[in-house]
């Protein structure tokens, strides 16, 4: 059976920064209100190595499973050595708090295979030396996959972002389809094909039922990750009227829309 999870996230935080510990539990405490059982974290790079495990114990207490992390970055923004070292942080953060799946995204943007397939080998080995799995999110389906394909390492996989394929037009069902076995990891958000709001799944243009009628067909097992956002992302909604959409409703309705359409196929 496959389970539900969602990210961690306080809404009106302005910085990555500011995700101190107690923020990371008042995250957690509305994550167990809320019914979902898995946990990704979005911002741990920042934190201490003891810090990084006070969170992992404290999820553990409230009957949540630490699943996931979210890496900080690309090249473009930090500078390469500067970037390596974020990477790495997040990995030793993340098998701190007890995760087992490392989300990154093309290193150096969008752009052709030669220019991102070496820095894509250097974290999955990164990954896999800190026992974790490396997954890869989209961006073109069809460079992701050739670079997957061609590294060929056990650890790396896709992980499907549905609110990116939506906003760049990409048929998600066949996306899911052309991943098959390699796809370890799910970042489930709606939108209207416009921006990347990370609505909750069930408001917006993605048919949801079709998604998972996919994600069964290639026999996918692993949890169906909601990924929400904070107020830097939801300012730019491009439906104003949901740029207020008070987080904890939002929960609400990714856990239903997906938990009655799982029921239904699963």
């Amino acid at each position: 059976m496959i389970e539900l999870g969602i990210n961690t996230v306080q809404e009106e935080l302005l910085s990555i920064d500011d995700y101190s510990v107690e923020i990371y539990k008042k995250c957690l405490e509305r994550i167990q209100k809320h019914f979902f059982k898995y946990v990704e974290y979005s911002h741990v790079h920042h934190l201490a190595l003891q810090e990084a495990k006070e969170i992992g114990d404290y999820t553990a207490s409230l009957g949540l499973k630490s699943h996931s992390i979210h890496c900080e970055g690309s090249i473009q923004k930090y500078g390469e050595k500067l970037f390596y070292e974020i990477q790495n942080k997040c990995m030793e953060n993340a098998k701190a708090i007890g995760c087992g799946i490392a989300v990154f995204h093309l290193p150096k943007g969008e752009l052709l295979l030669d220019e991102n397939i070496e820095h894509v080998e250097k974290i999955a080995l990164m990954a896999k030396n800190h026992g974790l799995k490396a997954a890869l999110e989209n961006g073109p389906v069809k460079i992701i996959m050739e670079i997957i394909e061609t590294l060929d390492i056990p650890e790396l996989g896709f992980a499907l972002d549905t609110g990116h394929a939506c906003r760049d037009s990409y048929d998600i069902p066949e996306s899911i389809k052309r991943a098959g076995k390699k796809l370890i990891h799910t970042h489930l958000a709606d939108n209207f094909g416009i921006t990347d709001d990370h609505l909750p799944p069930g408001v917006g243009i993605i048919q949801w039922g079709d998604v998972m009628k996919e994600l069964k067909a290639v026999g996918y097992s692993g949890v169906l990750m909601v990924e929400l956002t904070g107020c830097s992302i939801k300012s730019k909604r491009s439906v104003k009227s949901l740029v207020n959409f008070p987080l904890e409703t939002e929960m609400e309705i990714a856990s239903e829309c997906l938990g009655n359409i799982h029921n239904r196929l699963f």
